[in-house]
């Protein structure tokens, strides 16, 4: 009896105790309740391992600058149409990732974007990473709303193979230095390697760019900029410029003999074939340890070759991040993008994971990325300033130092630093795109150039693109005599 009187005792004294418990437990979670989060967007595939990396990365933020952050990647094929859905419904997000994948320019003049030219100009934390001409790039009538990814800001045009193909055929790099230098081992992957196409493009606009290196394309107006070598500036419809339809036909007859897939016509979204294997050959942008990024991020490794050299051809860079126009919390945006692009500690889990889950360091101090680990974001440069990233096997020890040489040796091209502003012409250029979207088999081969171009020539001009050509060599001109002031 007196053994159950005390165990109804000792129920009896843990009830205040219990109640205190969870009245501090219930405090605790509304106070966790009560932190802000942050919404950040970047293109790439969903990490399975989301929820570790996302836990680590806010036991940094949380106390230093009072907020949570939630990555939420969006597949690369979509991105940009979910980021300009986004904006159209004036979508709330944080930041986001802006350029190649998601125009700077377009997403500005539609109202997506924050100004953030007040506050970078109050950070000296951010101030002192950029160069002149990396942040002259973003300026749209002089004010700034994103900041670059400190990375590689050049334009260069290469190669990519995959490494075992190339040393079974006997590729030498040294013989290739034009695209079409590379037909010969099409040949080879279409005779030998049934399984693979030899050579990637893509249903919309992924086919081949003009690689003349006097002028700079505007793909979505369907116009390009040439100039001279006393740097005068002439606009024009890319239709009107030296050897644009070169890369249309050498598509088609790729198309005919059987290195381009028969049914890219009908194909929305293949990226994930590059990943399996699928294609032996495509192009893509060239830079210093580009090569051995791909390798440490992929189930296989590839070579690349540089077929252009770099330079600086215009504005806005092709990474940058932005705060979204009607962020909830614009200041913690900002003091965000000065702590992932100052802090190596917080731009590293960011980039890469949690050390010992997601990826280990070699001896020498160089990262291997756990390719089953669960967390591949597959791209320091989509986060912010990667020449705080730690180095990937395979990376030469001085990467960062020759990614810096490669941006400030490249050639600085007349158009640098200004930007078309596209609203007297937004009709004309919706249009526009439109029709290049109609017209798509110029860019992945699988129709005859001949048959198409007239009424492709036809409709643009019907759609208004001289009207753009003029209106950007009127604006270009303006910016020219206001900066020779």
């Amino acid at each position: 009896m007196l053994k159950n009187w005390k165990s109804i005792f000792l129920a009896l004294s843990l009830i205040p105790c219990m109640a205190a418990c969870t009245a501090k437990t219930g405090e605790e979670d509304k106070a966790e309740e009560n932190i802000p989060k942050l919404t950040w967007i970047v293109p790439g595939s969903e990490q399975r391992d989301m929820a570790s990396v996302t836990e680590a990365i806010n036991e940094i933020t949380v106390p230093r600058i009072g907020a949570k952050v939630d990555i939420q990647f969006v597949n690369e094929t979509l991105y940009a149409d979910r980021m300009v859905m986004n904006i159209a419904m004036g979508s709330d997000f944080d930041l986001c990732f802006s350029g190649y994948l998601n125009s700077y320019v377009d997403s500005v003049q539609n109202g997506g974007y924050l100004d953030i030219t007040d506050y970078l100009a109050e950070s000296e934390k951010l101030k002192s990473i950029f160069p002149d001409y990396a942040l002259e790039g973003l300026k749209m009538e002089g004010r700034i709303y994103a900041i670059p990814n400190m990375q590689i800001l050049t334009s260069s045009t290469g190669l990519f193979i995959q490494k075992d193909l190339a040393e079974e055929y006997g590729l030498k790099r040294e013989d290739i230095h034009y695209l079409e230098d590379i037909e010969p081992m099409l040949e080879w992957v279409k005779q030998n390697k049934p399984d693979i196409y030899p050579f990637k493009t893509g249903r919309y606009g992924g086919g081949l760019k003009n690689e003349n290196l006097n002028q700079y394309s505007y793909s979505s107006e369907g116009i390009v900029a040439a100039y001279d070598s006393q740097g005068n500036i002439s606009f024009m419809p890319e239709f009107d410029s030296d050897d644009w339809s070169e890369g249309p036909k050498l598509l088609h007859r790729w198309y005919e003999k059987g290195y381009i897939r028969p049914d890219i016509a009908d194909i929305n979204d293949d990226e994930n074939e590059i990943y399996e294997k699928k294609y032996a050959v495509w192009r893509g942008a060239y830079k210093p340890g580009g090569e051995e990024e791909f390798n440490a991020n992929y189930n296989f490794e590839c070579i690349a070759i540089q077929l252009t050299p770099e330079r600086l051809t215009n504005g806005a860079p092709s990474a940058c991040t932005a705060i979204g126009k009607n962020s909830k919390y614009p200041e913690l945006a900002f003091k965000l993008l000065e702590e992932v692009n100052t802090d190596p500690e917080l731009f590293n889990l960011i980039a890469f994971g949690i050390e010992g889950k997601h990826y280990t360091k070699n001896a020498d101090g160089k990262l291997h990325l756990k390719k089953d680990g669960g967390y591949l974001a597959r791209g320091a440069w989509k986060f912010g300033n990667a020449f705080n990233s730690y180095i990937l096997e395979g990376q030469d020890k001085d990467v960062w130092s020759k990614t810096e040489q490669f941006n400030d040796n490249a050639k600085k091209m007349p158009i640098n630093g200004w930007n078309f502003d596209r609203k007297n012409v937004r009709n004309e250029i919706n249009a526009i795109t439109l029709i290049k979207k109609k017209y798509s088999v110029l860019s992945n081969g699988s129709e005859p150039f001949d048959n198409y171009i007239d009424g492709y020539i036809h409709e643009l001009t019907e759609a208004g693109i001289y009207k753009v050509s003029e209106e950007a060599a009127r604006q270009y001109e303006q910016w020219k005599k206001n900066n020779e002031r």
